[in-house]
């Protein structure tokens, strides 16, 4: 005959928490929490129809559209009245709009697109003039990268700027 017997016991486990779902990535027009440092380009796509707005891309490659009265330049703590982008120009930069490629003592700063792995901007100053600036370290003037508060996440590409540097060849 035979006899039941009991089933073994388990001992049981504590469930672990569900991890964190991975956050959502940013949609066009989600509001940035926080000042964003625009580190990879500034003015170099700006949306169409939308004056008093600039391209601004950071980085980690992150872009943003930011109303360029809320850019700076300084620190992430300085303002747009302690330091405006009026002042924000490179130094020492190759003009392209000549066949001698002058160097001019200062380039004021329209918009740029950094090759920063290379120390190299392309810069446009407020009169259309190209530029291409260098710098060795990060404590350069040519390495200083404005500060935008109130962006929006925009999903946009990157002009082809080739052409530009074309001008004085």
């Amino acid at each position: 005959s035979v006899e039941p017997t009991e089933p073994p016991l388990h001992t049981l486990a504590r469930r672990q928490p569900k991890p964190p779902a991975p956050a959502a990535p940013p949609k066009n027009g989600d509001a940035v929490n926080g000042t964003i440092q625009c580190g990879d380009s500034f003015g170099s796509n700006n949306p169409e129809g939308q004056p008093g707005w600039l391209s601004c891309r950071s980085f980690a490659g992150l872009s943003f559209y930011c109303p360029t009265d809320k850019c700076h330049i300084g620190s992430p703590k300085d303002t747009p009245l302690t330091a405006p982008l009026s002042r924000y120009a490179f130094q020492n930069c190759e003009l392209y709009s000549s066949k001698d490629h002058l160097i001019v003592n200062t380039a004021e700063v329209d918009s740029f697109m950094a090759h920063n792995l290379h120390g190299v901007s392309v810069v446009k100053g407020p009169s259309k003039n190209v530029y291409v600036c260098r710098w060795l370290d990060k404590n350069n003037v040519n390495s200083v990268r404005p500060w935008c508060d109130g962006c929006l996440y925009w999903d946009w590409t990157e002009p082809d700027w080739t052409p530009l540097l074309a001008q004085g060849d």
